[in-house]
């Protein structure tokens, strides 16, 4: 896009690469570009940290105060996806939180202090018997 701007406009924009660089690193910072990429294909490169889940899940939202709350067996699949979708009764704002899950896959919830009303969707109703 950067290049077709340059093209019709004759002005050589700043162009940040944020796609080709997974780092080590725990923070965001610029890097050097990949061998791999063309001399003058960027002008800068942003190294984005590796992403960690816990139980599926980012640790952003335990470090903000929510808390981890498992979905009781009951409510796990047998077969197929479903999705459990929680939403605060005193809102109608839509979900605090919102997994699928499918069997075997330990997700959790992670989700505020407060009271919840749940929905759960069974994938397989809605795609028929054979599921995704």
């Amino acid at each position: 896009m950067a290049a077709r701007f340059k093209e019709k406009t004759g002005i050589d924009p700043l162009t940040v690469s944020q796609t080709t660089c997974r780092g080590g690193s725990g923070t965001v910072h610029l890097s050097a570009l990949p061998s791999a990429q063309p001399a003058g294909t960027f002008d800068l490169v942003v190294d984005h940290p590796c992403e960690r889940f816990t139980r599926g899940r980012p640790p952003w939202r335990q470090e903000t105060g929510d808390q981890v709350v498992d979905i009781p067996l009951t409510l796990r699949p047998i077969k197929g996806w479903r999705v459990i979708e929680v939403c605060r009764r005193s809102s109608h704002f839509g979900s605090v939180d919102r997994v699928a899950i499918r069997p075997g896959v330990n997700v959790a919830l992670i989700l505020p202090l407060g009271r919840y009303g749940l929905t759960i969707i069974d994938l397989r109703e809605i795609m028929g018997e054979q599921g995704p």
